[in-house]
């Protein structure tokens, strides 16, 4: 399927840009059956370059910024804008979310996530990749009150 083909390059091409640097982050592999629909989504989403990123954001007690989310407290998280910089992209969920500013320092973690159709058991699998990015916050008393600072052995996340 050219699609699969296509998404599973733009994976690689994120992840050689990650991986090229002098820190490189942990890189994990999953498997994930879905429905039609979520596979077909998961392709087209891959194929416009976009991938879910969640910020780590630490201030000077090195604590980590947790905020509400769908499963309870989490870091902010969401996705990267077609061709969108990862530092960008974590800025702009760190201010959309939290409302605080933050200096991203560098990806920590990776996952490269294969997307199975449920309906179609032969089928290829799709990729698409999730990173954890590590940031500073500038000013940490402006995040918003409905979010908290947690120490990190409480977070469930690379840091």
């Amino acid at each position: 399927m050219e699609g699969v083909d296509r998404a599973r390059e733009q994976v690689q091409e994120r992840l050689d840009r990650l991986t090229a640097g002098e820190q490189s982050p942990r890189v994990n592999q999953e498997t994930v059956v879905t429905t039609g629909d979520q596979y077909r989504a998961a392709i087209d989403r891959s194929l416009e370059g976009v991938f879910r990123i969640r910020v780590a954001i630490t201030n000077d007690a090195g604590e980590v910024l947790v905020t509400p989310g769908d499963d309870g407290m989490g870091l902010p998280c969401g996705e990267t804008d077609p061709g969108e910089p990862i530092d960008t992209a974590a800025r702009r969920i760190a201010r959309g979310q939290a409302g605080i500013d933050c200096r991203p320092r560098e990806a920590v973690e990776a996952t490269i996530r294969g997307i199975r159709n449920e309906d179609e058991p032969g089928s290829d699998a799709v990729y698409r990749l999730s990173v954890v990015y590590a940031a500073d916050a500038v000013d940490p008393d402006a995040a918003s009150e409905n979010h908290r600072w947690e120490p990190t052995h409480a977070v469930d996340a690379p840091l």
